[in-house]
This record gives C-alpha cells, sequence and structure tokens, in this order.
C-alpha cells in the first residue's frame, strides 16, 4: 500500500475541520440556541403583563418597623399597601397605591431585563450561515444575556446605600396618603437568588434647599427593609438568564477556536502551494531544452536561395556560415601524386 502524500495530508485535514464547522454550524449550535430560546420563552413568561398566575408578597422588616403586601404582574407593580411605624419619633403611616384605585408602576429593573430578553429572541429566530455570522451573533447574544443577569443582581442584601430612584419618587406621588417629607419608600431587585426589596428611610432633612429639587439634603436616620422572594417557579425562570448566557460563552469559545484554526489552515494551504509552484517552476527550468548556439546565430545571417535551386527543389544551403578555404581542399589527388613519381623517377 502506497503511503499518503504530503499534500493529501493537509487535504485531509482541511477536509476534517470543515466537517468539524459544519457540525457545530447545524448541530451544536442548532441544539445551543434552541435551549436558549426555551429559556428566553420562561424569563418572559414571567416579565409579560396579564400573567394570571403571579401571587401577592407580603413581609415586614426584622424590627418590625415596615410591614408590605403587594402584587406585581410582569414588569409592573399592581397593587401596595405599606405601614410604618416609627416608635422612636412618634410617626405612624398608612397608605395604598393609588388609594386602592387600578395603578401601575414600572419596576426599572425587571423593565430593563424585558427589554434585553426581547433582544436575545430576536438574535435567537436567526439562522446561522457561516463561522463570522455566528461568531457575531454568539457574541451579541452573550453579552446581552451577561447584562441582563448583572441587571437583576446589581444590588446586595441587604442594602447598604440610601436607594431612591424614579421609581420611589413615582411611588411617593401615587402613595394615598402620600408620606411625610422625613420617610422614602422605594421598591427595587436585590440579592442573589434575586427578589424585590422594598425600603424604607428614615431621614432627617439638613442643609440649604436644593434650587432644581426644592428639597433639602437628607441624612438617614434609620433604613427599614424587606426581603419579598419570588416563586419557586419565578425564581428557576430567572436563573435561567445566567444558563443561557454560560451556554452561548462556551458556544462562542468553540467558534473562536475552529475560526483561529480555519485560518491556519489557509494560511498553510497558501504556504504550501506557494512552495508546489516555485518547485515547478524550478524543475521546468532546469528542464527546459538548451537551444545550440550556433543555431541562435545562424537566425542571424541571410539565407539566399538561387533561382534554379528553388525551381528544382535542390536542397537549401546549409545554415552553418561558409568557412574560408584550406590548404587541404587543394591537395592532390593519389593518381596525380602517382603520375608524378612515374615522370621524374
Amino acid at each position: 500500500m502506497h503511503g499518503r502524500t504530503a499534500n493529501e495530508e493537509p487535504a485531509d485535514e482541511v477536509a476534517s475541520l470543515e466537517l468539524e464547522v459544519l457540525w457545530v454550524l447545524e448541530t451544536e449550535s442548532v441544539r445551543v440556541l434552541h435551549r436558549v430560546s426555551t429559556l428566553l420563552d420562561r424569563v418572559a413568561s414571567v416579565l409579560v403583563g396579564g400573567n394570571a398566575s403571579f401571587q401577592p408578597k407580603r413581609g415586614k422588616s426584622s424590627d418590625e418597623v415596615l410591614t408590605v403586601a403587594l402584587a406585581v404582574d410582569g414588569c409592573a407593580l399592581r397593587a401596595l399597601r405599606v405601614q410604618v411605624n416609627l416608635p422612636s419619633s412618634g410617626t405612624s403611616y398608612t397608605a395604598l397605591l393609588g388609594g386602592g384605585k387600578k395603578v401601575s408602576i414600572p419596576i426599572a429593573e425587571l423593565q430593563l431585563v424585558r427589554y434585553y430578553v426581547a433582544r436575545a429572541r430576536t438574535l435567537v429566530a436567526r439562522q446561522l450561515t457561516s463561522i463570522t455570522a455566528s461568531r457575531e451573533l454568539v457574541s451579541q447574544l452573550h453579552r446581552i444575556l451577561h447584562d441582563a443577569s448583572c441587571v437583576l443582581l446589581n444590588r446586595p442584601w441587604p442594602p447598604t446605600t440610601l436607594s431612591i430612584n424614579e421609581f420611589a419618587k413615582t411611588l411617593r406621588e401615587q402613595l394615598d396618603p402620600a408620606p411625610p417629607a422625613t420617610i422614602e419608600i422605594s421598591l427595587h431587585t436585590c440579592g442573589n437568588p434575586v427578589q424585590l426589596c422594598a425600603s424604607c428611610y428614615h431621614l432627617r432633612r439638613t442643609g440649604p434647599m436644593h434650587h432644581a429639587t426644592g428639597e433639602r439634603g437628607a441624612h438617614v436616620v434609620s433604613a427599614h427593609h424587606v426581603a419579598l422572594p419570588f416563586t419557586e417557579t419565578e425564581q428557576s425562570h430567572f436563573n435561567g438568564l445566567a444558563e443561557a448566557a454560560t451556554l452561548c460563552r462556551e458556544l462562542l469559545m468553540k467558534l473562536d477556536v475552529l475560526a483561529e484554526m480555519r485560518v491556519e489552515d489557509q494560511l498553510n494551504s497558501s504556504i504550501a502551494g506557494s512552495m508546489v509552484l516555485t518547485s515547478l517552476q524550478s524543475t521546468e527550468v532546469e528542464n527546459a531544452e538548451i537551444v545550440p548556439q550556433d543555431l541562435v546565430l545562424a537566425d542571424n545571417f541571410d539565407l539566399m536561395i538561387p533561382a534554379d535551386q528553388e525551381e528544382t527543389g535542390a536542397q537549401s544551403p546549409s545554415l552553418m556560415p561558409p568557412r574560408e578555404a584550406s590548404f587541404f581542399d587543394h591537395a592532390p589527388t593519389s593518381e596525380q601524386s602517382l603520375a608524378v613519381v612515374a615522370e621524374y623517377g
């Protein structure tokens, strides 16, 4: 059996690599993206409004200063009852969201995650046609899923700093009756696993009034927090974001490796092709027919064919230039030599 040539081995490696690329694009990538799509659908089912499975959440701070009952549907706060009792200051406050009317206040973190999930679902629906396109798509998908996970896990539990955002300002306007100036109430996501956190800050207003907000600066006298966990199903669906991000990261690593191998093989093939071409050119030069110098010089002579030879088809004159006559051209023949010897004895 004949061994494989040096040219056959790289060809086999390239063919094997192309099969690996084809398998990743048509099988592995499809499997991963299908799993990611399923995880995104589950998260979307929690964040889309009108979910009939949502349950009211209730809790009380460890010092029993803050008591909260609320309902979240999708990304929005639908109902809230808050009660604050501050024995040290004699403050007691109870209010309902919208005074008990139907009100909806978007929760910033959940709304942002919903936006990320919508973008990710659009990317997952695309077809993978090549390594380059697949790397770009999976890279974008990984970044979006990573950012979505960070949004949910961006605050520790319990919160260590004052957290008053646009949601808190809107909530102050929607609570009936409105909270006193010394109380701020906020709601946001926090912790790992993620949960809702209702916070009440007892403030002491200090310093001059701010010209833009019309409020004075505040010093936090005390902070009180209530953790409101999501249901097991909701929590499981939110955890799917981290799983989806991990799957995309692993797939992206495979695509990066295959892309680098393909570039390297193309470079090696180009170098090998150049070497083969150079070798063939060298062989052609070595095997080229050497033209006699006489034939080359003969082209410089004008060959005149006599008319009689041209008509009779006589043999053409030699291509070699005429040589000068020598002594041997005029030497006597043998008969002439014998005659001379006989005459002179």
